[in-house]
């Protein structure tokens, strides 16, 4: 729904993922800044890299969840979440 809302509402939109954190923290920082046209004020806190919840859910129940959101989500929404379940 946030992809529609914004569309439909011509909302600028910027879209980061979680890796995006690990792999260049500081230009992720920096494009959020600019986005939010906001100036950094304070050092971020330190990024803790490697967080993950794959061992609270089984194979199947990982499977299940993204069969169900490929189906219900918008073709943006998965261009943007689907490799988060390894597709």
């Amino acid at each position: 729904m946030a992809f529609t809302t914004t569309w439909d509402l011509f909302i600028p939109t910027l879209v980061i993922h979680y890796e995006s954190y690990t792999t260049s923290l500081n230009e992720t920082k920096d494009a959020l800044l600019e986005f939010l046209e906001q100036e950094e004020v304070a050092d971020a806190p330190p990024f803790v890299i490697g967080k993950t919840y794959r061992d609270y859910y089984t194979a199947d129940e990982i499977d299940a969840v993204s069969k169900m959101t490929e189906r219900l989500a918008l073709r943006e929404t998965w261009q943007h979440t689907k490799h988060y379940f390894g597709q």
